[in-house]
């Protein structure tokens, strides 16, 4: 059976989740790896998250998308490997190139992730 084409950061693209929802997926606004990225259980929960940092140029970049589409109802896709990972509304700026992923991660899922997006 053929592999499907995968997304590129340079063009529009489609891609499905897990779950089998279609996105339609404009241009990448950065592409690369981030600069950290961990697996924890933040204080006063019980949920798995993937902590990501993202290095100067991705923050930046993330900095100007979430500031301009924040509030809006803009989704924010997360590709690794061409695989969507994650689809986020972007309800308020993120500054800092700091955010966290959630998802009902297992502990094993949580750190794998944090693996690939750390190129660990």
């Amino acid at each position: 059976m053929p592999v499907p084409p995968q997304p590129t950061a340079a063009e529009p693209a489609t891609s499905c989740d897990e779950e089998g929802r279609e996105y339609q997926l404009e241009p990448a606004a950065w592409a690369g790896t981030a600069a950290a990225a961990e697996a924890e259980v933040p204080d006063l929960d019980v949920q798995w998250v993937v902590v990501v940092e993202l290095p100067a140029d991705g923050a930046a970049a993330l900095a100007d998308l979430s500031t301009e589409h924040a509030g809006d109802g803009t989704q924010l896709a997360l590709l690794l490997d061409g695989e969507l990972v994650a689809a986020a509304v972007l309800n308020a700026p993120v500054t800092d190139g700091m955010f966290q992923l959630t998802g009902g991660y297992t502990e094993k899922d949580a750190n794998d992730l944090a693996d690939r997006l750390a190129g660990r």
